[in-house]
């Protein structure tokens, strides 16, 4: 579909961002997952404990009241991109971007945004677009796209760009010097 043809509020209710720099909102934890009050408190626990920050939010004593500051700075880097990514998840699109969504948490961190990703991106059948300088964070997409100065330098499936030595895509993994195969 044209995107084009679609207003501009459609299509932002069409899409969920996980940004590179997670950002929270000053107030309550509850207005961060959902802004426009159209979840059941049950949905926002089901999504926190799916990102497995249900247990840290019910230890406060405001629970979903919990008041985050300006950016959420009250929280870790970590905490703050897996809210992002519960909020992301309670939108129930279909279109799911994730700007570089692991690039400054802890290698932990990553492992269980990845694997929250994975069973999500699976359960509910969305297409993800995935900004990535860690060549890991992608393996499993179906796809990949190389891109150098603004273009695209190839596209192709994944897999086979990784085993084919004439790609740009498998020169990221095995590095000029560094080919131990």
């Amino acid at each position: 579909m044209d995107i084009s043809s679609l207003g501009l509020h459609k299509l932002r209710k069409a899409l969920a961002i996980i940004p590179q720099d997670p950002l929270g909102f000053t107030g309550s934890l509850r207005f961060n997952l959902d802004p426009f009050d159209e979840k059941r408190d049950d949905a926002l626990w089901a999504e926190l404990d799916k990102v497995q920050m249900g247990a840290f939010f019910r230890e406060k004593a405001e629970g979903l009241l919990y008041k985050l500051t300006a950016g959420g700075e009250n929280l870790s880097v970590g905490q703050r991109q897996l809210v992002c990514a519960a909020r992301a998840f309670l939108r129930g699109c279909k279109i799911l971007v994730l700007d570089e969504a692991t690039a400054n948490v802890d290698f932990k961190t990553d492992g269980l945004i990845q694997e929250v990703l994975k069973n999500e991106v699976t359960t509910k059948k969305l297409t993800t677009f995935t900004i990535a300088h860690r060549i890991n964070t992608i393996l499993g997409n179906d796809n990949a796209l190389v891109m150098g100065a603004g273009k695209c330098i190839e596209f192709g499936p994944t897999q086979e760009l990784a085993k084919n030595p004439k790609s740009e895509f498998y020169s990221f993994l095995h590095p000029a010097g560094n080919d131990h195969s």
